[in-house]
């Protein structure tokens, strides 16, 4: 048999507990009050460019610097650059990094806006400029297709490569309906009326990178080191198509 006995709470020690009790409302209440705080000012915060560049130093100052030449009236030298330059409304970094803008686009991109900070802070960025990858790919292929859904909608042959995507299904899905062109008016092969839905990786990124540059580029696309490639996965991936487009 146990001879231990039940642990009894002082006198002092039962209101204090009380206490804790009523505060921990007022806790929470407090940290809402302050992420949403900080989520409203990075939110407008991150709306400049210049504010960005404050702690994006190397490669991001670098971009931001082509922009602002590109702007001025020289030759854009990569993809970021033309869209900056060539846009009547008014354009940033952010238009492409906030993803589709829904909340949990808002959350991930506001993360990574903390991790930069602290990457900064730390002096452990990444300073190699040409960039062929990106942290979060899927936030940036929705910021494309936001923007783009006119051209990717269109079916047929001669835009196969974005119409059978799996990010231009979800915007389908959406309600969007996908234009036929007049020389393939039997383009849409689905019975539902859309197009075939390829199975598939390959996104917006895998040909169009926004930040790599040289002239030798067809609008601005790396037709030998990043489309053929991306061509060729997503004929191995789904079966379809010529394999074997790589040298």
């Amino acid at each position: 048999m146990s001879n231990s006995q039940p642990s009894v709470l002082s006198p002092e020690t039962k209101p204090r507990r009380r206490g804790l009790r009523r505060l921990w409302p007022f806790a929470l209440l407090a940290f809402v009050v302050l992420s949403l705080g900080g989520f409203g000012v990075g939110s407008v915060l991150e709306e400049s460019d210049a504010f960005c560049t404050s702690c994006h130093t190397a490669p991001e100052q670098a971009y931001f610097d082509r922009a602002q030449q590109a702007k001025a009236g020289d030759i854009p030298i990569d993809l970021a650059s033309v869209h900056l330059s060539t846009h009547e409304q008014e354009f940033n970094c952010i238009a492409c990094h906030r993803g589709s803008g829904n909340l949990g686009d808002r959350i991930t991109s506001l993360t990574l806006g903390a991790k930069d900070a602290v990457i900064y802070f730390t002096g452990n960025g990444d300073p190699t400029i040409e960039k062929r990858t990106a942290a979060a790919p899927g936030l940036i292929d929705r910021g494309c297709v936001g923007c783009h859904i006119d051209t990717i909608v269109v079916a047929g042959f001669e835009n196969h490569f974005h119409v059978k995507l799996p990010s231009t299904w979800a915007v389908l899905q959406s309600g969007v309906q996908p234009v036929v062109p007049e020389a393939e008016p039997q383009a849409l092969t689905d019975p539902r009326g859309m197009p075939e839905l390829l199975d598939t990786s390959v996104t917006c990124l895998s040909c169009h990178l926004a930040h790599l540059s040289g002239f030798d580029f067809v609008a601005y696309l790396d037709t030998s080191g990043t489309v053929d490639p991306a061509c060729n996965d997503c004929h191995i991936e789904t079966g379809k198509g010529p394999k074997g487009l790589l040298p």
